[in-house]
C-alpha cells in the first residue's frame, strides 16, 4: 500500500504526475517518490482500527 503525503503541483507530462509518500508493509514504512498515470490510479479507504 502506498500512503500519500503530497502531489507535485507542477505538470510534468500530459494525464501523469509525480506522488510522494510512504509505501506501508509488514516491516514498516518506506519513503518513496512515484511518476504515475492519473487515469490508472484508484484510491482505498483506510481500515479504522477496532472495527
Amino acid at each position: 500500500m502506498f500512503r500519500l503525503t503530497a502531489v507535485e503541483d507542477r505538470l510534468i507530462s500530459h494525464g501523469r504526475v509525480w506522488l510522494s509518500g510512504y509505501e506501508l508493509d509488514r516491516r514498516g514504512a518506506a519513503r518513496r517518490e512515484i511518476f504515475v498515470q492519473l487515469a490508472g490510479l484508484w484510491a482505498t479507504v483506510p481500515e479504522v482500527a477496532g472495527n
